[in-house]
């Protein structure tokens, strides 16, 4: 069975205005996705020894996620972060890494690894400086730069992995192209950018994809990329044409876009909870709901 492993960050998505949270993060997304795919998924990063890590868990199982290798923190709390949405669309206004800032790979968890197809990881991930072990192992390498991009990240990287991708919506096509490019210059075999509501390009030496989705009735846009992430690699890694992956990632990411929170697994968010996390957005100088 093809199998893809989610690397890294989690958290809870916070919806202050609508007093409820999601569990989520690119890493965890993509293995939950993978498996509603058909695929094996699994999913490794940490969490604190706390209700919403317990509940970040259960939802994974329910998923059919593999979560044997989860980490547990004591001292710190599972990570979190404050969105909003206008008009359909989601903002991030503050968050928290907590304990999924403090993920350590110990030899065991790194053979485990080796048992997946795929492994994707993330800009949030803490996971970098893994890199260069992973490609000695054999390792296939996902990685998410996010809108968190920058050329020495992309120098640095992508001479380990072998699919980049970079979000870089209201971008022009010539500065899109030229970051592509930069992508498989620097050591990647697929460098592919999301756009948004513009749809995706996608580049590698053996072709170039630009695609758009159909008109949909969209409900939430959060998860929306890593819908597209998992889609695109479930394909790929069955040596599906660039074409086709790409496809078959704008499909699923539009299936994303219409349910709430990613892939729901909501839970009530307690006022106590509430107005600690106001408190620290406001100290924080950024903008609450």
């Amino acid at each position: 069975m093809n199998s893809i492993l989610g690397l890294g960050d989690n958290t809870f998505d916070v919806y202050l205005d609508q007093a409820k949270e999601f569990p989520g993060g690119n890493a965890v997304n993509v293995a939950v996705f993978a498996a509603r795919l058909g695929m094996r998924a699994a999913y490794l990063g940490r969490v604190g020894e706390d209700a919403e890590g317990a509940w970040l868990k259960t939802a994974l199982q329910t998923e059919k996620v593999e979560t044997a290798y989860v980490q547990t923190d004591k001292q710190t709390s599972t990570a979190w972060t404050c969105v909003r949405h206008e008009a359909g669309n989601r903002v991030f206004i503050g968050s928290d890494q907590g304990a999924s800032a403090k993920l350590v790979l110990n030899e065991a968890q790194q053979a485990y690894l080796a048992s997946f197809a795929m492994i994707h990881t993330s800009i949030y991930s803490h996971t970098v400086k893994y890199l260069p072990a992973f490609q000695r192992m054999g390792l296939r390498v996902s990685f998410d730069f996010s809108d968190e991009w920058k050329d020495r990240f992309l120098t640095d990287i992508c001479p380990y992995i072998e699919v980049g991708i970079i979000s870089l919506a209201g971008s022009s096509e010539t500065l899109i192209q030229a970051q592509l490019e930069k992508m498989l210059q620097a050591g990647a075999k697929v460098a592919i950018a999301t756009m948004g509501a513009d749809g995706v390009m996608v580049k590698s030496r053996l072709g170039f994809v630009k695609a758009k989705g159909e008109p949909i009735n969209v409900v939430d846009t959060l998860g929306a990329g890593d819908g597209f992430i998992a889609g695109f690699l479930a394909s790929y890694i069955t040596n599906q044409s660039l074409p086709d992956a790409t496809q078959a990632g704008i499909q699923f990411a539009e299936k994303v876009c219409q349910e709430e929170g990613g892939w729901g697994h909501a839970r009530a968010l307690s006022p106590d909870r509430a107005d600690a996390i106001l408190r620290y957005c406001e100290s924080h100088t950024l903008s609450p709901v």
